[in-house]
């Protein structure tokens, strides 16, 4: 397999792989919540326990297997992966010195065996955790849109459809080896927040250097 697809049919969980998704493994704590609405997955740890609270994992860390199939998410550092995905972000809350408004509500990270960048998104900017950290004020995530992060060969790109210059370039991935693997939703203890997906697609057959397909309401999956 050399992609795949999250549509919110379902909880991430829930998939017997029958509708195309693959099944994700979950780590839920106490007072997070998460929920399928009109084919829009919503999630919250705004009242979660453990900030660290709700994350849905896909693919190898080291010798676990994380979710089923893992070939859903097996990358190739020369060869690179195109993740695209829409959010909107709904509320965040702090829970250490920094600033909501770009780091929390949603968060993803993507590994290929040899690297991990995580990037953060606030309702108005993105942090990037990677070798060097990166924050960028001003995107509005307060209303869906959709971005596309690209790796290859240790290096990581974000764009934000119509727009053809990426937000971020040329950000080094943190070298990690073992963890080939695809996570999303609050994989941070600094923040916790509220978000809505609409969906997350991948190819590990390129890495394609250009914005996503624009995000219409009226093509919501």
């Amino acid at each position: 397999m050399q992609g795949g697809e999250y549509i919110p049919t379902v909880l991430p969980t829930d998939t017997d792989g029958t509708d195309g998704n693959p099944q994700w493994t979950v780590e839920a704590a106490e007072g997070s919540v998460a929920a399928v609405v009109e084919n829009i997955l919503s999630a919250s740890t705004m009242d979660a326990i453990d900030k660290n609270a709700l994350v849905w994992t896909l693919g190898m860390k080291g010798s676990a297997s994380m979710g089923a199939p893992t070939s859903a998410w097996m990358v190739s550092p020369s060869v690179g992966s195109t993740i695209d995905f829409c959010i909107k972000v709904n509320d965040g809350k702090d829970n250490s010195p920094h600033d909501v408004s770009v780091r929390g509500g949603f968060q993803i990270a993507v590994g290929d065996g040899r690297h991990l960048a995580a990037f953060s998104f606030g309702v108005t900017g993105i942090s990037v955790f990677a070798e060097s950290n990166l924050s960028k004020n001003g995107p509005d995530n307060s209303v869906f849109k959709a971005y596309r992060i690209v790796i290859k060969d240790g290096s990581a790109a974000l764009y934000e459809e119509g727009n053809e210059t990426p937000l971020l370039s040329d950000v080094r991935m943190k070298p990690l080896p073992n963890y080939n693997l695809i996570y999303f939703g609050d994989i941070s203890s600094a923040v916790s927040g509220s978000y809505d997906l609409a969906y997350l697609r991948w190819t590990n057959e390129k890495a394609d250097f250009t914005p996503p397909p624009k995000f219409e309401s009226k093509n919501r999956p």
